[in-house]
């Protein structure tokens, strides 16, 4: 897809990490590997703890602006700063952001380029390097588990909250009448 090259940053010692620490380890591995780039480009989120923080912690490590939920994005005319549309709760909002710059990327409108024959062949040509932690200016202590501040105790679904009520084959008055005497006798009002 037009990747000059490809970086795996594999040990095992960092197994365990929490947000912390796997930001740590990614901002270290950036800067180790391209420490003159432009724009990190990374997920919204991770699948198994859903909290979008690793993005915002890495633009921090970096001392880097960040932009999240980005959906559409595109270079200012001048080429220095980096137009996002990102989502919000109600809708969509423009940021801009000056190089370099973390992005978190939301799924946004799917646009897909297909790879033609050539640049498949091509990539088996491209650079892949695995970087472990020994190749990190970072202590072991603050790598995985070790480094992490947080650990998962224990996961459990939330209980279960009662149902309300429904109000069905009611006249709208009268739907009305008894929704006001709940609220009075809940003091909503």
């Amino acid at each position: 897809m037009g990747a000059d090259r490809a970086l795996l940053i594999s040990d095992r010692k960092f197994a365990g990490a929490d947000t912390w620490a796997t930001a740590l380890t990614l901002a270290e591995a950036i800067k180790a590997a391209e420490p003159d780039f432009d724009l990190i480009l990374m997920g919204k989120q991770a699948i198994d703890g859903d909290t979008a923080q690793v993005g915002p912690e890495v633009a921090e490590i970096l001392n880097l602006p960040q932009i999240m939920y980005g959906v559409d994005m595109q270079l200012t005319p001048n080429k220095k700063r980096l137009r996002v549309k990102r989502e919000t709760e109600n809708g969509y909002e423009i940021l801009e952001a000056r190089l370099p710059v973390v992005v978190s990327a939301s799924k946004g409108e799917p646009v897909r380029r297909v790879p033609s024959f050539q640049d498949v062949l091509d990539a088996r040509l491209k650079d892949l390097h695995m970087m472990t932690a020994a190749e990190l200016d970072l202590d072991e202590t603050e790598l995985g588990l070790q480094g992490s501040y947080t650990q998962v105790v224990k996961v459990f679904p939330p209980a279960r909250k009662p149902g309300g009520t429904k109000l069905e084959g009611l006249e709208p008055e009268v739907a009305a009448r008894k929704i006001a005497a709940f609220l009075r006798e809940e003091k909503f009002i």
